[in-house]
Formats: structure tokens, sequence, C-alpha cells
């Protein structure tokens, strides 16, 4: 399922896209969160359920930030939050997707500007220290994960959040990885019920670039 092209520019028009087993998760719900006041690409918000883990029903809200305006943006989270979880009457929400919440764009400082960072209940699972850049001319967490509150907090299966390595776990050259993106998937596994002993891994890279724009 996907957003529609999303931006200011045709020349760079984005969609948020999910791609999901039909066998292992149903999608409850779509909206689309408009508010170009507060977004250059609003997020695309899903909600799903599933048998196979212990958080049965849970929204994923992506963004891709836009980097000169990610400390606006970032904050401004918190407003969709708000929305969707008054919508579906849920607050089992996670945040994912490329921020830039690191370095230059989001410095400690700014992140007294930011309400997913000053409220607690906000879990941040992609720490400050790893870097999800492929060159290494950066070393910056841009790209993060993030859940709201302690039952979903539990229902993920500890440690399990990180950076997933292409290169590393496909053995292809960094030259290869760089043609695909400057910026590796975060991944995390969701801790799995009882009925279902296999772990569900959420592995996101939801950001699909303008060239895919008209499919």
């Amino acid at each position: 399922v996907s957003s529609d092209s999303l931006g200011n520019s045709p020349s760079d028009l984005q969609k948020y896209v999910f791609i999901y087993r039909t066998d292992t998760v149903n999608m409850t719900g779509q909206h689309q969160y408009k508010s170009k006041e507060s977004f250059v690409r609003e997020p695309f918000v899903v909600r799903f359920q599933s048998q196979n883990t212990t958080i049965r029903d849970f929204i994923l809200v992506p963004l891709h930030s836009e980097p000169s305006r990610a400390v606006l943006e970032i904050n401004k989270l918190y407003d969709v939050f708000v929305e969707v979880s008054k919508k579906w009457n849920n607050k089992n929400v996670m945040f994912l997707g490329d921020f830039h919440a690191s370095c230059a764009y989001v410095t400690r400082q700014d992140r007294k500007k930011i309400r997913l960072y000053t409220n607690s209940d906000f879990n941040w699972l992609i720490q400050d220290r790893e870097d999800t850049t492929v060159t290494d001319l950066t070393s910056c967490a841009y790209d993060r994960i993030i859940v709201y509150g302690e039952p979903f907090l539990r229902a993920i299966k500890p440690f399990t959040a990180k950076v997933f390595k292409i290169d590393t776990e496909f053995k292809i050259s960094r030259s290869q990885v760089v043609e695909l993106s400057d910026h590796y998937p975060v991944e995390v596994v969701l801790k799995s019920s009882a009925l279902f002993l296999q772990a569900t891994p959420l592995l996101i890279l939801m950001i699909i670039q303008s060239f895919l724009s008209a499919l």
C-alpha cells in the first residue's frame, strides 16, 4: 500500500510505501495526514493487526523529513500522534523513517524543541551512536524508530533495533549499496505471540524516490 506522490516540487516527488506479508498481518486502516505547513512530505499512516505478535493492533507513521526543516517536522509528529491515536482509539504508535535526526540537522540543543524528545513516553530505539549512512564521509543517526508507551516498548524484542547492513547481509560492495541509497535501512523485531514462535521482523525502507512515483 502506498501514498500518493508527495512533495513541493514536481522534480522531487516521493511516496511512502508499505510492503507486508498478508499471512502475517492485516492492514485495517490508512490515513493521509494533511498539513503542508508542517511537512513537505506529510506522513501516510497505516494501521495493522496481527495474531502473530504480542501487540495485536498497532499504527505505523513514516516520515522522510526535509533536512532544513527536520526539527520542525519531527516535533510536528506529536500532532500526528494525537490525531491518529484519537481516530483509531489506539496509542500503539511507531514512528519510523529518515528523520535527519542527527548531526547538524538536529543538535542536542534542538531536542528541547522536539516533543518526541521531551516527552519520556516516546522511546527512541535507534540510538544516537548508530550510523545509518552508507559512506565513510558521514557518521550520523539520521534514520530512527520510535515507539510510544510502555506496552509497545515491552512488545519489542530487546536489542533488535539496529541498522540493517545490506552489504554485509547480502555480500555486495559498498558502491552497489550507494546505487540504491546513501542510507541503510533500520529494523526492529516484534515479540511473537505464544501461538507464533518465530519472531516477526519489521524491516523498513519506506521512501520510494520520484522515479517510482508513476507506479
